[in-house]
């Protein structure tokens, strides 16, 4: 089964699902069941009322609550949901992601959307921010075997020495993102 398609909206949600044909998910996201089109074709994509993201990916974000005037950062950000998540929670964010590419397209999203971040292109081990963030978010760099379903052939291109390497590298982000979070 083709897997369905999960949209993170601005506001509304429920406004959204009706317009849209789906349903709201208990994580707040709308899941298309059905659709099997272009997704630029569906309303209110131009407007950037909403973008697509998978709803255990928008779980993160929704996980710190309140961010209303903080700093956040979003580490590893492109394409930008969790970050367009953050900005629509109401956080001042910087979003760092090291593939010039990748920010290009994170960029792209943003402004379709309408929203803005501090947008640094920067190895994350050697990003060093002037003052700390009240939050980080750190989507990792992973192996996608989570993503079997839309990518049937991660179980013939990542081994064990893949993910061994996968999770040192985990760790050191890990590590070096603690030390940009105030207290």
């Amino acid at each position: 089964q083709p897997a369905a398609i999960d949209l993170t909206v601005k506001q509304d949600a429920q406004a959204w699902a009706e317009r849209l044909n789906g349903k709201v998910l208990p994580t707040g996201s709308v899941r298309l069941e059905k659709f099997r089109g272009a997704i630029p074709t569906l309303e209110g994509f131009d407007d950037g009322a909403w973008w697509v993201q998978d709803a255990a990916a928008a779980i993160p974000a929704r996980l710190f609550g309140d961010l209303n005037g903080k700093r956040a950062a979003d580490l590893c950000a492109a394409p930008g949901g969790k970050t367009a998540q953050l900005i629509a929670m109401g956080a001042q964010v910087t979003a760092v992601e090291q593939s010039q590419s990748r920010l290009k397209r994170l960029q792209g999203n943003l402004a379709r959307l309408g929203l803005k971040a501090d947008c640094v292109l920067a190895s994350l081990l050697d990003f060093r921010p002037e003052e700390p963030f009240d939050a980080i978010l750190l989507d990792a760099p992973c192996s996608s075997t989570g993503t079997m379903r839309r990518h049937p052939d991660v179980p013939w291109t990542k081994g064990p020495a893949d993910i061994a390497k996968l999770a040192e590298l985990q760790e050191k982000l890990l590590r070096h993102a603690l030390t940009l979070v105030g207290s």
